[in-house]
């Protein structure tokens, strides 16, 4: 650690190194400042995420500890509406292939009633639907309702898939490759997420075929006369060779230290 030996080395870059009186008490105001801009920096981040539809309706139904009492007027209808909304919305699911939104909503009163004193009723979200769905999942109870509690269980409110692919942007587009545009990155992104996950399961028949496609004779005559397409031919043409030859031999391409 750099020794601070003269009171011109105790400032530097807009911090003053030194031990005042006043610096506790300043850094008691900018730790408060670090958190109020931290909070409201995550508020504008996840609010929209919370103020979702479908978590609305989930609030509005499933929320367990947000249901009225028995003997709230509000208390038989409670959910319904968003119950519909939750089977249209996912309605596209296998899971809800052969959904009965009328027998769910005959077994959502049910379960109001049943469970509402239940002795797990006190516990969390995540903790009652979990018990219900393993004692209840059966059709003389609360099968069609559960189909609704499972996905909402299996909903993660999070953004950690675009923290990971900013990090795969990072690395792709480095210094080095500045000149990278958007569409080499979408596909760049499109064979790490959909391609093969290693080159043994890479079938190349398919960019076979379309390559020669592209680089097919003009019709005007056998032979190709664009210089560039007579350079992709080629290129092409010794990259199936290559691959070929593998494929045959079993070997793989040896990657670099």
């Amino acid at each position: 650690m750099k020794n601070f030996s003269t009171e011109d080395e105790m400032s530097g870059d807009g911090f003053n190194l030194e031990g005042r009186e006043e610096g506790h008490a300043l850094f008691l105001e900018d730790r408060k400042e670090l958190i109020d801009c931290t909070l409201l920096y995550m508020k504008a981040r996840f609010d929209p995420l919370l103020e979702h539809p479908v978590l609305e309706w989930i609030e509005d139904s499933l929320e367990h500890r947000l249901w009225p009492a028995p003997d709230d007027l509000r208390f038989t209808t409670w959910g319904d509406d968003a119950l519909r909304a939750l089977a249209r919305h996912f309605a596209g699911l296998t899971s809800m292939r052969d959904f009965d939104l009328k027998e769910a909503l005959h077994q959502w009163s049910r379960l109001k009633k049943q469970l509402h004193s239940a002795p797990f009723f006190g516990l969390s979200f995540k903790g009652f639907w979990e018990h219900t769905s393993r004692h209840y999942d059966n059709p003389l109870d609360f099968s069609e309702v559960l189909k609704l509690a499972r996905i909402a269980l299996l909903i993660l409110a999070d953004s950690s898939i675009c923290e990971q692919k900013f990090a795969a942007y990072n690395r792709m587009h480095t210094a080095e490759r500045a000149n990278l545009n958007v569409d080499t990155i979408r596909s760049a992104f499109a064979i790490k997420s959909y391609g093969p996950q290693s080159i043994r399961d890479f079938n190349p028949e398919a960019f076979y075929d379309l390559w020669m496609g592209l680089i097919a004779p003009d019709g005007d005559g056998p032979a190709i006369t664009c210089p560039r397409r007579r350079n992709i031919a080629a290129l092409i043409r010794k990259m199936m060779q290559e691959a070929q030859t593998r494929h045959e031999t079993g070997s793989l391409p040896t990657l670099p230290a």
